[in-house]
Order: structure tokens, then sequence, then C-alpha cells
């Protein structure tokens, strides 16, 4: 057992916790990505360093849901000043959705406070001695509600216990179902998992500072203890690729085993590229990739990471504009990259990332819930893309559509419409569990794979707590006909 709680001296974790916070909010940065450059936990043991990163990340997650608490408590006419009310999230956030005792965690939010503003001392005692009193056995008795399969106050029980705006807990209700939604919003504010895939070749021996464990996926492993992985050279020189477990599937049944060429939309940092071209080296065939994304600065940083792999000379990366795909290259609007018609094209999507909330907290309450609706800008984005690309599909080739959402508006909604056009007629769902990749699977992986599958034959990766810890990812694969 650590050391007991000083609870008139700020512990380390929260200090650091709300520092970090306040820099954070001063450079308008995302919360992941400044914590990956900053140093400022370097000093901090791996409790401390654990408890500063979920309070971090987690009041960001349930930011309104904190804000919405704190404006029930907090006099109308009192100006919070920015580091104060940083630090009366981080400790509402402890209060509500960790397990920390709450007179432990009520009396470092006052300390916390104190640092902010010492006038406020007083205050912040008042506000969280009653948030703990009131409001932190609501959340509990939702939370043992829906546990229960209690759905009496189902909407009302998932906002209070994921933090998460209402529409959002009704739209992921009415896409996957109450049996799926409910579970995913459960755990959504809890550590996302790390997973590596590591390069062909290694052993895994490379990964035992990071206590590996095999996942379902071919060269896979989740990695218990992932603290440092970021920072090592695996990671820098593309020998382990940091990727969700259910990005690493999408990248794997995303392929036939029969193309020679893939164009690949949304290249990213080229994490999946990296991945298409080792499982096509597990299919023993080869791959060349043209791959495209429409920001310069994204398309950089892969050409760097794939010089680091080894395998720049199978990609040709180019800036461009995957909607404008159907330009005419008699005049000019077409890269000669782009000319000619691809054996596969792999569509990774732009989309509202839903899917990936516990690893990019800020997107539940920044989200426009417009965006999403089916008429959004989004869902119109993914058809026009889809369209687009369509056109450079090979006679009998591969339309391969993936999305880090689980929304039905950005998934099958997107695919159908697309069928419904003139240029989706000569397309038809392809049943992903028939490809040479499928076999490449455990057979654990490939309960994964049945299981993720709908009846229409696209796939559904996400968290399944009988089998598969992971984000909502989306596979549609679709065949040409015609």
């Amino acid at each position: 057992m650590g050391a007991p709680v000083d609870m008139a001296k700020l512990a380390p974790a929260r200090a650091a916790a709300l520092d970090l916070a306040a820099q954070c909010r001063r450079k308008h940065a995302r919360m992941r990505d400044f914590l990956r450059t900053s140093h400022k936990m370097d000093v901090l043991g791996e409790k401390d360093r654990a408890l500063a990163t979920r309070l971090l990340l987690g009041s960001v997650s349930a930011v309104g849901e904190l804000d919405r608490v704190l404006a029930s408590y907090i006099p109308k006419r009192r100006h919070l000043e920015p580091k104060l009310r940083d630090a009366l999230r981080l400790a509402t956030f402890e209060i509500l959705y960790l397990h920390t005792p709450k007179h432990v965690a009520v009396s470092q939010g006052v300390e916390m406070a104190r640092r902010a503003s010492a006038q406020a001392t007083g205050l912040a005692n008042a506000i969280l001695r009653r948030i703990a009193a009131d409001v932190s056995p609501r959340v509990d008795e939702a939370c043992a509600r829906l546990r229960a399969g209690n759905d009496e106050r189902l909407l009302e029980d998932l906002a209070h216990v994921s933090g998460q705006p209402d529409w959002l807990c009704q739209k992921l209700v009415a896409s996957m179902g109450v049996s799926v939604a409910t579970p995913l919003l459960l755990h959504v504010l809890e550590p996302a998992p790390v997973y590596v895939a590591l390069r062909e070749g290694l052993s895994h021996d490379v990964l035992s500072a990071f206590d590996p464990h095999t996942s379902v996926a071919p060269q896979s492993f989740f990695l218990e203890s992932p603290a440092g992985l970021a920072a090592s050279d695996l990671v820098a020189h593309a020998k382990a690729l940091p990727a969700d477990i259910s990005s690493q599937l999408v990248a794997l049944l995303a392929l036939s085993g029969r193309e020679k060429t893939l164009l690949e939309i949304g290249q990213g940092r080229g994490t999946k590229t990296i991945l298409l071209l080792q499982n096509a080296d597990l299919l023993n065939h080869a791959l060349h990739i043209t791959a495209i994304d429409i920001d310069p600065q994204k398309v950089e940083i892969a050409r760097k990471r794939l010089v680091e792999a080894a395998v720049d000379n199978q990609v040709t990366s180019v800036v461009f504009n995957a909607a404008k795909l159907e330009a005419r290259e008699e005049n000019g609007e077409l890269p000669d990259e782009l000319a000619h018609t691809f054996d596969t094209v792999f569509i990774d999507a732009p989309c509202s990332g839903v899917g990936t909330l516990r690893r990019h907290p800020e997107i539940g309450w920044s989200l426009d819930e417009d965006a999403v609706c089916s008429d959004g800008i989004l869902p119109k984005v993914q058809k026009d893309i889809l369209v687009a690309a369509s056109r450079k599909v090979a006679a009998h080739g591969t339309l391969v559509y993936a999305t880090c959402s689980p929304l039905y508006e950005e998934d099958e909604a997107v695919v159908e419409a697309f069928l419904a056009t003139e240029e989706g007629s000569s397309f038809e769902p392809e049943d992903i569990t028939k490809s040479a990749a499928f076999e490449l699977l455990s057979d654990a992986g490939k309960r994964v794979v049945q299981k993720a599958q709908t009846k229409t034959g696209y796939a559904h990766f996400g968290y399944q707590p009988d089998v598969l810890d992971a984000d909502q990812h989306f596979l549609a694969k679709l065949r040409r006909i015609g």
C-alpha cells in the first residue's frame, strides 16, 4: 500500500494535472496531443502519472457534464478565473467518476482550488462537498441501474455515467442498440487499451518492457504496461506501430489477397499504409499503394515514416482531394499517379471519430450534432468521396469504405445511399469472411470478425466486453460486378 494522502498538501499527480490543464487550455491544444509533447509528468512515478492522465483526459471528455453540475452550485454572479475552473473540473471529475474516497477527492480538490485562487478556497470547499453529497450518489445509482439492465431512465443515466452529450448517447443507442451502446458508454471514461502491430520478422521479445499479450490479428499485441512506448525507438523507427486492434483488423480485411495495386484514400500519418503492405506480404503477394491525403503536413509525415519502415519504394504518396477523383486527366486536373484504375480502392473516410472517444476526449463535446445527421456535412462528404472513388475501381475490383465511427448516419446509411446511385449500381456488398485475409486470423480473431459482421455483410468492430476491448470501426467491402 502507498503512503496515506496528506489531505492538507496537494498530491503531485493533482498538482501536475492542474498545471497541465492550464497550459493545454492556454495553447488551445488537444489534450492527448499536448501530453505527448509535455515533459511535466516525467518526474512522476507510474501511479501518479496514471492518475494525472486519467484526471486530464477524463475532465476533457466529460467537460460539458462537469460544467452543468458545477453551474448548479456556483453563484450566478460569481466569475471563475480560468485556472480555478480547471481545478473544479478536475476535482468534480474525480469525485463523480473515480474510486477515490470522497473525503480525499474533496480535500484534494480544495487544495487544487487553493493553488488556483487562494481566495476561492471556501467556495470550492462548499461546492465540492455538496457535489460529493448530492451528485455522486445519483451517478452511482445511474450506473447500478444500467448494469442491472434497468432502462427506465436509459438516456438520462447514460449521459450521467458517460459524461457525454444527451444527443450523442441517443444516437449511439439508435445506431448500436442498447445492449452494445450501454457497456461502451459505461467504460468510455476509462483509459483506452494500447495495441501495437509488430513489424514482420521481429520477435515479441522486443516488447518485453511493455508486458505484451498476443492479440487477435497477425503480429498484433496488447500492451499491459505501455508507459514509455511513444518515446521508444520501436515507434520512432516504425518497428512497432501503435494502432487500435479494430484499426488493425480493418487494414487486414480490406485486402482481397489478389490485388496488385491499391489506392488508399485518407493516408493520414501512414500507419494503415504500412499495415496494408505488411498484410499483403503475409498473403504472399506484391502490392503497390498509391496513397492520397488532402493535408500536405500529414503526407510529409507519412513519407518520413515509410522511409523509416523501409517500404517507401512500394508507396506513392500524393497530396490530393479525394472528392476530385472524377476530374479529367486530359485537362491536367488529375495527377498522372491517379490517371488509371486500381484493383482495390480503400477509403479511410473523414468522419466524426466517435468510435475513438477514449483516445480523443474532445470529440464528444466539440462535435456538432448537425454535422452527423442524415443530411449533415460529414455524410455528404463521405458519399461524395465514395462516388468519386468508385470510378477508380478496376473491373471486378474492390471498393472498401471504413470509418472510426459507429453512427449509422456515417456507416450503413452512406453505403446504402451510394449503392442507390448510378455509380453504385455496379457494386454489391461482399462478405468479409470470404477473403483470403480472413484466413490469416486466429480462431479467436475469426470469432471476433464473425460477431462484428452484420446481416448485410458489413462489420462493426468495437467494444465487446466478452470478446474484445477496442475502438469502434466500421468496414464495408463492395465488389464491382459490372
